[in-house]
């Protein structure tokens, strides 16, 4: 990164912004979480912030 920055200093025409930046990448779809999977998740965040003092 330190390269390109000083390259473009030097630069007498400045590149298209997307030559430079690149394609962006293709963010996979997330499947939706069962009713399950979001009990879960909760009990883990609320054990991991110390909400669960009895463990349940």
């Amino acid at each position: 990164m330190a390269w390109t920055i000083a390259a473009l200093g030097r630069a007498k025409k400045m590149p298209p912004l997307k030559d430079i930046v690149g394609k962006p990448k293709r963010q996979q779809k997330r499947r939706a979480m069962t009713a399950e999977q979001m009990m879960t998740m909760a009990r883990m965040w609320s054990a991991v912030a110390g909400l669960n003092k009895n463990g349940k």
